[in-house]
């Protein structure tokens, strides 16, 4: 037993013998006060102490045992009814190593499906969560990734030079066309066109510590700052 625990146990053991080893004395409830009133007023005021004691232990260790408020309420955009597992595929990024999301099991993750050659959405989304993530002090427990929708172009060298000029941080995905259409599906994400001209879904995509897609945050979200707020409460 813990010695936290093997503490709040004595100081039930010591208020119960208290309490009932008069009884063993053979004084009844009833006689406390009539044969020993000194014992009654010790009584009257040992036990309430003894409580305090009890629950100022047991925050104690709800504290020190790392008990937090659950942290997805109140977060803004839009949460999904049931956390959903992604597909473990192989993708190329742009530090030139093979990676599947779960690389990035125990930190929060942001997606955004995008591509280099995008005049509009993409470089101002990218740039907004550099400005957020950078105001964060940069936390290592919070990744960002751009899966790009322009696989045939954007190569893993491409994607590097483009997500430096944002932050050096940021990693860039991407694959065979079919790999890009099936990551794109499991996030509920959606492109077509080409050249600069491919419209697609410009939302940010949350993975939680466990890998999960588990939240979806439109532009006005982030324009908002809704999602720097709920980035701050879910890296307290």
């Amino acid at each position: 037993m813990a010695p936290e625990y093997s503490l709040i146990f004595g100081i039930l053991v010591v208020q119960n013998s208290f309490l009932f080893g008069t009884r063993n004395a053979g004084l009844s409830p009833s006689s406390y006060t009539k044969n020993s009133p000194r014992l009654s007023l010790e009584m009257k005021f040992l036990t309430p102490i003894l409580l305090a004691l009890v629950l100022l232990l047991a925050g104690y260790l709800l504290y020190t045992r790392g008990f937090k408020p659950n942290q997805t309420q109140d977060l803004h955009g839009t949460a999904l009814e049931t956390p959903k597992t992604l597909p473990p595929l192989e993708l190329d990024g742009s530090d030139g190593k093979k990676h599947q999301l779960l690389d990035w099991k125990g930190k929060h993750v942001l997606v955004f499906f995008a591509y280099t050659h995008c005049p509009d959405v993409c470089p101002l989304t990218l740039a907004a969560l550099a400005r957020s993530f950078e105001s964060l002090k940069s936390p290592p427990e919070l990744q960002i990734l751009m899966v790009t929708v322009d696989p045939a172009r954007d190569t893993p060298q491409r994607l590097r030079e483009y997500l430096g000029k944002f932050n050096s941080s940021f990693m860039g995905l991407t694959g065979t066309p079919a790999q890009i259409a099936q990551l794109s599906s499991a996030f509920y994400a959606g492109y077509s066109g080409s050249g600069i001209q491919i419209a697609h879904t410009d939302a940010i995509l949350l993975l939680d510590p466990l890998g999960r897609f588990v939240r979806v945050y439109n532009q006005e979200s982030l324009t908002k700052q809704e999602l720097h707020h709920d980035l701050v409460r879910l890296l307290e």
